[in-house]
């Protein structure tokens, strides 16, 4: 299949085809050339059957999920993309797809995370932006985009209008792009309340692992701290920091993870010298080898012991024969190397032979 036409896998998206053959039929194009996407359909408002419209089918993947500690009967589920969630109030026996989770003010929205905070409400974790920067290089010629937060004050049935901003950026040239973020809500605790979001940090030469906070119930957001940074060309496939995870033990303390990769293997190739270079790790290193050695030792006595015998009913050399024989070898060539190098020098010494008629 060709595409009709030339555009980005964006703005592909908004450019279906219903056009009217005069006397003969109408024509649909319903499928749009979009990487990643399942497709895309036309269909009616359901008021007017000859009245059409555009629907993107979502393509489900990356999806993540939540349970109501304060009514385990509430979960929520969602994915991308866009960023859609869908609800259960038995216990995950049936399902409900829940409505106004997308941003309408950008064009794309995914990565998602789910978490109940100490109240109850579903909180929305996403980002959201118009078009993707380079492949896996996503702060080269990125547009605007951020991170943001949708919360849901009845488990997940519906979502509030406006989202929270937790940081974005508009289309100015050199933005950054924010990337893969994770929300942990703490539930008891010292700081029943607090929600947490770390999240990857895109720019043209480095990718930092930031940190956010809010006090108020997803309202607003601190200022965001640096958590990691990995300089270099900050890809999403060359170690770039990602995968950031959280939980809240029962003092109130904040526990993450994340991926460093090639800092992960810098770090543990200089402990692995360190331990190699040390006093410890040598006496260790002698400690064993002993044992070895001692046993290298009785396997080529007990060796020997048994070859001996067999080697001279066989009429062939021993082994300390043949070294023998080799030791007298090498004696021998040394001594004409003596020799080589004596006549050399008296050759020298002489000084050149007189010519005829001299």
């Amino acid at each position: 299949m060709r595409p009709a036409y030339d555009a980005d896998q964006i703005r592909a998206a908004e450019k279906p085809l219903l056009a009217e053959l005069p006397g003969v039929a109408w024509v649909a194009i319903t499928e749009a050339y979009i990487d990643n996407y399942a497709g895309m359909y036309l269909t009616h408002s359901g008021r007017d059957a000859r009245s059409l419209f555009s629907r993107l089918a979502p393509s489900v993947d990356e999806p993540a999920i939540a349970v109501n500690p304060k009514d385990p009967q509430q979960a929520v589920v969602a994915w991308q993309v866009p960023a859609s969630a869908a609800y259960s109030h038995d216990g995950g026996e049936t399902w409900k797809i829940a409505e106004g989770t997308a941003p309408g003010m950008y064009r794309i929205s995914g990565d998602v995370s789910l978490a109940y905070d100490a109240a109850g409400h579903a909180i929305l974790c996403y980002i959201a932006f118009d078009k993707l920067g380079s492949n896996n290089y996503w702060a080269r010629g990125a547009t605007r985009n951020g991170i943001f937060i949708r919360r849901s004050l009845d488990g997940g049935q519906t979502w509030e209008h406006d989202a929270h901003t937790v940081i974005s950026h508009e289309s100015t040239p050199g933005i950054p792009f924010e990337d893969k973020p994770w929300v942990v809500a703490d539930t008891a605790g010292p700081h029943p309340g607090n929600l947490y979001i770390g999240w990857t940090h895109f720019t043209l030469a480095a990718s930092d692992l930031m940190f956010s906070r809010s006090t108020d119930d997803g309202i607003t957001w601190s200022s965001p701290i640096t958590l990691s940074s990995v300089p270099g060309l900050p890809r999403d496939d060359n170690g770039a920091l990602e995968g950031f995870h959280g939980v809240v033990g029962p003092d109130g303390a904040l526990y993450t993870i994340w991926d460093a990769r090639d800092g992960i293997m810098d770090a543990w190739a200089k402990l692995a010298l360190n331990l190699t270079s040390s006093h410890e790790y040598q006496r260790l290193q002698g400690m064993l080898a002993k044992p070895a050695l001692l046993g290298l030792a009785l396997f080529r006595k007990a060796t020997e012991s048994v070859m001996s015998p067999f080697l001279a009913q066989m009429n062939m050399p021993s082994r300390e024969e043949v070294l023998g024989i080799a030791q007298r070898l090498t004696h021998i060539e040394m001594t004409l190397d003596d020799l080589g190098a004596a006549l050399e020098q008296l050759r020298r010494s002489a000084g050149p032979r007189p010519g005829p008629g001299t």
